[in-house]
Formats: C-alpha cells, structure tokens, sequence
C-alpha cells in the first residue's frame, strides 16, 4: 500500500504540461497550451492545459482534471499506477507498507486463480483451431478468423478430464482449477466443467481473464453454461467487451448495450466497437457506473420478444437514474446479432433508428384503450421523474404532452404523485440498510485485498470504489463524505461490529446530503485525491 504522506507528495510536486507532454503535442496559446484530444477524433485542438491552474480540460469529451486525472482517463492507468509513474518521473521514491501474511495469500491465491483462467482460454483456443465441430460453428455465425482472435474463441470437448488432466501435467492444481470454476467434484472425483461447448473468454475492463460464456453444441444441457462468481469473478462489475470497447466509447462518447456474447461480437465485426452486454444476468447499477466512466450516453439494443422489452424499460429508468442519455434502438422479430448480420452499413442502421426513450416507450401507444393509454403514459411520466436535470424534465414533459394531447400541469402532478411513492419506497429501503451494510462488510471480510469495486446501499443509493487492489481506502482524503472506512486485513484490523459502524455512519451521512454532479464530475484537487474512486448518485431523494 502506497503511504499517503507520498502520494501527497508527489501530487504536489507534478505539472500537468510536463506530464501531458509525455503523450501529447502541445502548443503555446496565449497563456495556455493545447493539443488534440485523447479521447475524440478531432483536426483542431481542443484540448487545453492551464499552467497557472495545474489542470487540463478537453471541451470535445468534456473531462478535465489534473495529473494524475490525465493518466487515469487517457493513458486508462489505475490510481497506484499512475503515482507510480509520477513518482519515477519526480525522482521520489514510492514506498508501500508491506502486506501481512493474509494479504499476501490472498494475492497469490487471485494470481493463481488469474493464471490457470489464462491457460484455460488459450487451451480451448487451440482446440478450436482444429476442432470441426467449432470451426463449422463459426462458419455458420459468419465469424472471421480476425474476430475468433481478438475474442480468444474456443472450444471445449466432450472429454470429462480434457482440461483439468492438461493443466495438472502442466503444474496448476486442483485447487485453482476449483477455484476458477473450470472443474467440479465431490471431494474424491474431478472432472471438467465445460464440455463439448464453444467457449466465450470473459475479461474484465483491466484486460484479465475472469471467467467463461459456454455455448452448448448438441445434447443435453443448458443451452449456457457460465462461470459462477469466484474470488476474481464479480458478474455485476464486468460487462462483456468492455476491455475492447472503452477506446471506442470515448471516441464515440456512446456506448450500445446488448444482450449477449454473439451480439457483442457480430456489433463488433460489424465495426460498431463501442458495443458491450452483460455478463449472463440482468444489467446492474454496477456495470452502468462502470460505463459512466467513459460516457454519459447509453443506446440499448435488446430482443425484441417480452423479456426483452422488460429488460428495455428496467434499464432504461436505472440508466436515467444515474445520470445517463439514454435512447434505443426498436427491435421486432429479430436479435442484435441478426441485425448485425442482416444490415450492410450496421452503423447508418443505427444512427438513423436511434430512439431517446419517451420516443420508444410511446411507440407502444397506438390504438389501446383509455386505460392502457394513461398506464403507458404514467410509465413514461415515472421514467421522466428519474432524471436530475431540470431543463431536460421539463423538455421531456412539454414534449408528452403535446404528443399525446395531455395537460401539462397534470402531468406534473402524476410527476409529484411518483415521487412521492418513491420516497415511501426510499423509507421502507431504509429498514434494510443494515442488511446490505453486512453485505458489504462480508465482501470486505472475504476479500482482504479489498476488491470492493462497489456496492449498493438500497435502491436509491451507490457506492461506488474504484481500481483499490494497491490502495488503502483508510488513507484516501474522502472529502465528500467526510468519513474513513478501514477494510479488514489493511492498515488495522477490525472488527465487525466496528466495520458496522463505519458504514452506518456513512450511509446516514449520504441520506442526510445531496451530492450532486460536482462529485460525478470531480474537478481540479478533488481529481487528484479520489480521481474514480468514488462515484455516488447524484441525486438523493
């Protein structure tokens, strides 16, 4: 762990002009520099660097900071990272307190579990090269060889001890194997877990291997078979793609959710790259924080059956929630994968059948009764009440109520009536708060390396923690809250009746304050000290 008398240090001493000129050409312009954008295709510089302020702002994506902001955002290195390059830069040295005996398990236990899941991909990778049965799958889903490598595709056989007896010769044990969800048993017996499945590699945003998408070929079985959630595994904090997409979400300043693994890849051979999808759940608060780091802007592209408008409207009202644009694109009687694979020009299809959400929720309105009528648009009115800013709420209302004829003055009433129930809703969530504070405490208590990527107090609260496996929380200057949390197995250990209440504080501070966009879009100091570590809901009812 990094001390933070030096990561002070260093933060003091770093020039954002010397820094960014490590990737960036910049120019004199009056009292500031600029250069091109990192985060857009852009043939005039738009971005500026104050030397007087010792920050940056890039006005063509929006994002601004300071020195170690830069790293995070453009050069996408973690908070220790980025002290560690500033650190050699500046000649100081980065002292980090050394890790106990529990920590340094841990950490060896997660290498072993990363290890054996690379070795995994790469041997079912080799299978696929060669193996019929894969090789006409890809053929009939039209997968180029181009794309079969930038998603490390492979193939599991139908062997009960194809991987595991592969891996043993090769000196990974049973345990990581176990631990890695690759094998089952029953204590005396081990066979694989994936057999006779094509097999999706999953990674998080960081590049690691995590976990496995299996699609059955023939016989019997789940038509997917996934990774269950292992120490390294998180499924609500990995979103499928993520790692290939973050360049091209920045670039597009938009990011296109899908439902599955094929519709990711085929969106992504369609050269639509700023594509992701959930990791075989239901999108969480969790991955959409973690897209919010690259974009304000969400379009969804789900099925077009029942289940697939359920997940539409679901998402939509979460994504509005935490800040988001949100559109969409309709689907009838076909999936993001046939559509990829139907449409020449995927993009110009998208662009031009792009919906914001009041447009798509009222496509559903035709011809119903009077009460189906008002209930649809009720829905659109309580998807309306989720969204924080002012001028966009009332756009959005003048703009339903000159579509469907509605008074706007009553609109705004069944808009307060919403808020209201939500604040009832709020009132009872607050009678749980303590279960999902000893759900955060466990994941503190199991993982002493603190892989708290985030979590979620009740409906209406995110707590969201950033890049933390070589960070102390305990040490971090939390201006906003005002609060410190010391995970077990850190600095100090504690109990958990302490940890408790810790985090009773901390969710009684964040009921009582508004935190607006000033913490979604931390600026100059506040950059530097908590750059996305913390990202909490902007609106607190």
């Amino acid at each position: 762990m990094i001390e933070q008398s030096i990561i002070d240090r260093i933060i003091e001493v770093s020039v954002c002009e010397e820094v960014i000129r490590d990737f960036i050409e910049l120019n004199r312009s009056g009292a500031n520099f600029v250069g091109l954008s990192p985060f857009t295709d852009e043939k005039t510089p738009s971005f500026v660097v104050s030397p007087t302020k010792n920050i940056w702002s890039c006005f063509s994506s929006g994002k601004k900071g300071g020195a170690v902001g830069f790293l995070t955002e453009a050069q996408k290195h973690t908070f220790p990272e980025a002290i560690k390059y500033l650190g050699k830069k500046y000649n100081i040295e980065v002292v980090e307190r050394k890790k106990s005996s529990s920590e340094i398990r841990s950490t060896q236990t997660r290498k072993d579990i990363y290890n054996v899941l690379d070795f995994a991909k790469g041997h079912y990778y080799e299978i696929a090269k060669s193996n019929q049965i894969a090789l006409d799958y890809f053929n009939k889903r039209n997968f180029t060889s181009e794309i079969i490598d930038k998603f490390n595709l492979g193939y599991s056989t139908d062997k009960w001890r194809d991987l595991s007896d592969v891996a043993i010769k090769k000196g990974y044990g049973n345990l990581p194997l176990e631990e890695a969800d690759l094998i089952s048993g029953n204590g005396r017996k081990y066979w694989d877990k994936f057999r006779n499945r094509i097999m999706f590699p999953i990674q998080d945003h960081r590049n690691r291997y995590v976990g496995f998408g299996a699609r059955i070929i023939d016989g019997d079985g789940p038509k997917y078979l996934n990774s269950k959630e292992t120490k390294v595994y998180k499924k609500s904090f990995v979103l499928y793609g993520l790692n290939h997409a973050i360049e091209h979400i920045v670039k597009r300043d938009n990011c296109y959710i899908v439902e599955g693994y094929t519709d990711v890849i085929s969106f992504h051979m369609s050269k639509v790259c700023n594509t992701v999808a959930s990791c075989g759940t239901s999108l969480t608060s969790e991955q959409l924080t973690l897209i919010y780091r690259y974009t304000k802007n969400i379009t969804f592209i789900f099925d077009g059956d029942k289940a697939g408008l359920k997940a539409a409207y679901r998402s939509i009202d979460m994504a509005l929630e935490l800040g988001f644009d949100v559109s969409v694109i309709k689907l009838v009687d076909i999936d993001p994968d046939d559509l990829a694979q139907r449409e020449l020009n995927l993009q110009k299809y998208l662009n031009e059948n792009c919906l914001d959400f009041v447009d798509y929720k009222a496509s559903f309105i035709k011809n119903n009764s009077i009460d189906s009528k008002a209930k649809r648009i009720n829905n659109i009115v309580a998807s309306i009440s989720k969204i924080q800013n002012t001028v966009k709420k009332d756009l959005y209302t003048d703009k339903i109520a000159e579509m469907f004829k509605v008074s706007k003055e009553n609109l705004k009433n069944d808009m307060k009536a919403v808020l209201k129930t939500s604040k009832r809703v709020y009132k009872k969530n607050l009678i749980d708060d303590r279960n999902s504070i000893e759900r955060l405490v466990d994941l503190i208590q199991n993982n002493s390396e603190l892989i708290i990527e985030g979590i979620t107090l009740s409906s209406f609260v995110a707590l969201r923690i950033y890049e933390l496996e070589d960070a102390d929380l305990g040490s971090l200057d939390l201006r906003e809250m005002e609060l410190v949390v010391k995970p077990k197995g850190l600095q100090s250990l504690i109990t958990e009746e302490d940890a408790l209440h810790q985090l009773e504080k901390i969710f009684n501070t964040i009921k009582k304050k508004v935190i607006t966009e000033k913490l979604m879009n931390i600026t100059d100091q506040d950059l530097d000290s908590v750059q996305h570590l913390i990202l909490v809901k902007n609106s607190i009812r």
